[in-house]
C-alpha cells in the first residue's frame, strides 16, 4: 500500500542494508530483497500483535513472536521491549546484590524460555556469586583483578562498584594529562601503572604516555567539540571511544538528543535541523539523528500544509508519520477530526449522507481514514433505507438499496434491511442475499455519486 506508505514507512520498517526490492504479498506481508540479497520477511499484523502484547505487558510472549518474526527487531515496538527488559535485568541484579535470590528469579523467570535471554539469565546469577569477592577486589584497589573478574561477568559491569572503578580511571587518566602536559611524563606514568595491566585501559595508558599525536588530536577535538575530527580519529583508531572523556561526551550528547526532539515539538524545526548537523558525525547516535531528522522534516512538512490550510494534506502526513502525534498542532487536529466525526455521526443516524458530504469536503477521500468515514456513510444509508421502510416507501427504499450494492457491496446489514424489505413489501429483489456481491471495505472510494469531484 505505498499511497499509505505501509512498506517504506521507517515507522515501520528499518534495514541495516539498503534496500534492492520490496514487495507486499498477499493483504499485509512484506518481502524485502537487500543489497547483500538477503531476504526479510514480516507481516504488519504481526507488528500489530506484537505492540498489543507490549501494551499488555506479556513480554515472553512478544519475544517469542520476534524469534518468529526477527524483522520486528527493526521497529520501535522492539526498542521499547528491550528497555522495559533492561529495567527489570537491573532490578534483578539489585535483588541479587541484596541477597534476595529468589525475587531476581521470579523478576527473571518470564524470560527463561527466550533464547536470546538465556545467557543473560546465567550471566547475572553467576554474577552474582562473584559480586561479594568483586566488591572487596574494588575497595582493596586491585584494579587488574577487579576488571578482570568483571569481563569474565559481564552483569557486574551495571553495578555501583564498577561504577566507583570507571570513576577513579577517569580521575586518574585526566590528571595524568595534565602532568603530560608539563612535561612531568614521569609522574604520568607512576600514577597509571596500575592500569597497564588491565586488558580494556593498557591501550590507553600506552598512547598518552608515548604521546601519540591521534590521540592528542583527539583530546583536542574533544575539548574544542569538533565533532567531526572526533568521528575522523576514531574511525582512524576505534580504541578513543573508550576515552573516559569521549564516554562523557556521549553522556552529554544523549542530553542533546532530547533537547532537539523538545525543539521540534515546540515547532522550532530550523533550530533543530541546526543542531542536527552539528553532531551528525558521531556514529553512536547516527540512527536517533536519522530519526529526529525525519522527525524534524515532517513535523516542517505539516506546518507548511496547515500555514496554506491544506487540510486533506495536513491529515495525511499526520497519518504517515506516527511519531507527530505528541505536537500540540496534531492533537489540535485530531480534535477536529473527532468533532468532525461526531457531527458526521449524528447526520448518519438521520440518514443525512449529503451534509455529510458537505461538512467533510476533500477529507472524504482521506485514504488513511477511509474505515470510520466508510463506517458512517454506510450508517447513512442504512438509516435512510429504515425511515423509508418504516414510512412504507418503497420504491425510493428499493432505489437506494440498488445504490448501496452498487456502493458498498453486499454485507451482513445489507442482507437484513433486503430481507426486510422484501417481507414488508411483498416485493422480490432484482439481487439476492445468496449473491457473491461482496467488495472491499474502502471500494467506495472509487464511486463518483460518494467522492463526486474530489476523486483522486
Amino acid at each position: 500500500d505505498l499511497e499509505r506508505q505501509k512498506v517504506v514507512s521507517n515507522e515501520l520498517l528499518k534495514f541495516n542494508l539498503n534496500i534492492k526490492f520490496l514487495t507486499l504479498i498477499q493483504k499485509d506481508t512484506v518481502v524485502a530483497v537487500l543489497e547483500d540479497n538477503s531476504v526479510e520477511k514480516t507481516s504488519f499484523s504481526a507488528l500489530q500483535e506484537f505492540e498489543e502484547l507490549i501494551q499488555r505487558n506479556l513480554l515472553e510472549r512478544a519475544y517469542l513472536l520476534v524469534e518468529k518474526n526477527p524483522l520486528l527487531k527493526s521497529s520501535s515496538a522492539y526498542q521499547e521491549l528491550e528497555e522495559t527488559y533492561n529495567k527489570l535485568y537491573n532490578q534483578a541484579l539489585d535483588t541479587l546484590i541484596s541477597s534476595n535470590k529468589q525475587e531476581a528469579m521470579i523478576l527473571l523467570s518470564q524470560f527463561s524460555t527466550i533464547k536470546s535471554k538465556k545467557e543473560d539469565i546465567s550471566l547475572v546469577m553467576n554474577s552474582f556469586e562473584q559480586y561479594k569477592k568483586f566488591h572487596m577486589l574494588v575497595l582493596a584497589k586491585k584494579h587488574h583483578l577487579a576488571y578482570s573478574i568483571s569481563e569474565n561477568y559481564p552483569a557486574l559491569k551495571r553495578t555501583y562498584p564498577y561504577k566507583k572503578l570507571e570513576d577513579e580511571f577517569k580521575k586518574t587518566f585526566e590528571f595524568a594529562q595534565k602532568q603530560i602536559k608539563i612535561g612531568r611524563v614521569d609522574i604520568a606514568e607512576e600514577i597509571l601503572s596500575v592500569y597497564k595491566s588491565v586488558q580494556s585501559k593498557k591501550l590507553l595508558v600506552k598512547l598518552l604516555i608515548q604521546n601519540n599525536k591521534d590521540f592528542l588530536l583527539f583530546l583536542n577535538a574533544l575539548k574544542t567539540k569538533n565533532y567531526q575530527n572526533i568521528a575522523l580519529l576514531i574511525k582512524r583508531n576505534d580504541n578513543f571511544a573508550q576515552l573516559p572523556q569521549y564516554q562523557d561526551l556521549l553522556d552529554t550528547l544523549q542530553n542533546k538528543l532530547q533537547e532537539i526532539k523538545k525543539d521540534i515539538y515546540k515547532t522550532n524545526t530550523a533550530m533543530a535541523i541546526e543542531k542536527i548537523k552539528q553532531i551528525q558525525y558521531i556514529p553512536q547516535i547516527r540512527e536517533h539523528l536519522q530519526d529526529l531528522f525525519e522527525l524534524a522534516s515532517n513535523t516542517k512538512t505539516l506546518l507548511d500544509f496547515y500555514e496554506r490550510n491544506d487540510f486533506f494534506n495536513c491529515y495525511l502526513t499526520m497519518d504517515q508519520a506516527k511519531q507527530l502525534e505528541p505536537l500540540k498542532l496534531s492533537k489540535m487536529l485530531e480534535s477536529h477530526w473527532s468533532k468532525l466525526m461526531d457531527q458526521c455521526e449524528s447526520l448518519a443516524l438521520k440518514g443525512d449522507l449529503k451534509e455529510i458530504k458537505n461538512i467533510l469536503g476533500e477529507l472524504i477521500v482521506l485514504k488513511s481514514r477511509s474505515a470510520k468515514t466508510g463506517d458512517l456513510l454506510r450508517l447513512s444509508f442504512q438509516t435512510k433505507i429504515k425511515q423509508l421502510l418504516s414510512k412504507r416507501t418503497y420504491t425510493k427504499a428499493e432505489s437506494i438499496i440498488y445504490s448501496y450494492i452498487d456502493i458498498f457491496g453486499l454485507d451482513t446489514e445489507i442482507k437484513t434491511l433486503m430481507r426486510t424489505f422484501e417481507k414488508f413489501s411483498q416485493k422480490k429483489l432484482a439481487i439476492t442475499v445468496n449473491q457473491e456481491l461482496t467488495k472491499e471495505r474502502d471500494a467506495w472510494m472509487e464511486s463518483a455519486s460518494i467522492v463526486g469531484e474530489y476523486k483522486r
